[in-house]
């Protein structure tokens, strides 16, 4: 007796490899970005076009937000508009000394409010959301585990941006680029390897999953099922 496949069975697979490649690509383009950065603020860090570039993530990120409103597309296009504009007229006024440091340092505290707000009392830690999407089952020892790596997480961001605040103060921007946006990447791939490591020593019997079931994990971080239990 033959079992019937339907189509969404069969387009899973291929779901599956297009998501993927989705995030190596938006990863070499994210590495060629960072590059391209580093180059640009090492010889002009005041100058329009490096300040376009530093302050592009967050208009990126502000124009998808508010695209993604009820306003539409047209309201993210909108405040891409007006985020160029201002810039323009910071660069004109002469009063951007802190411009390269800003969404550097806006990212890193951003992710420090996203994953230290699910520690609070009634709140799933993040890494201990994605893991209960990337395993069958969690055992009290993943449960306590999880939580720590959600803290160790905290940290880390803490400690990126505290460095990047007293690099871009005391050294050259060539010194606070190359930490900022060369090393940036490398860094927080260190934080994966390490904790691998560290889980594959000291944890061998905590469950292992794979790259892309966690990245498949991370993806349903924006659907409408993605509370942990508790939160408002």
């Amino acid at each position: 007796m033959s079992s019937a496949t339907g189509p969404s069975d069969t387009r899973r697979p291929a779901r599956r490899r297009l998501a993927v490649l989705g995030w190596i690509l938006g990863l070499a383009g994210l590495i060629g970005y960072q590059i391209l950065l580093h180059r640009i603020v090492s010889a002009d860090p005041r100058g329009i076009v490096a300040e376009l570039l530093i302050v592009m993530p967050l208009l990126l990120i502000a124009a998808w937000l508010a695209g993604r409103s009820r306003f539409g597309p047209l309201a993210g296009i909108i405040v891409a508009l007006l985020g160029i504009a201002g810039c323009l007229a910071w660069n004109r006024a002469g009063t951007d000394g802190m411009l390269p440091l800003l969404p550097h340092l806006a990212v890193y505290f951003l992710l420090l409010g996203w994953f230290g707000g699910t520690l609070r009392p009634g709140r799933e830690p993040l890494v201990t959301f994605m893991a209960r999407h990337a395993h069958e089952s969690m055992s009290p020892e993943l449960l306590v585990y999880t939580r720590r790596l959600t803290i160790a997480w905290c940290v880390f961001f803490l400690v990126m941006a505290l460095t990047s605040t007293v690099l871009f103060a005391w050294a050259s921007a060539e010194t606070w680029s190359l930490f900022a946006n060369l090393l940036n990447m490398p860094l927080v791939i260190a934080m994966f390897v390490a904790e691998y490591l560290w889980r594959r020593l000291r944890h061998p019997e905590l469950s292992r999953t794979t790259i892309p079931v966690m990245i498949q994990a991370f993806m349903r971080l924006g659907s409408s099922d993605s509370r942990p239990p508790g939160s408002a």
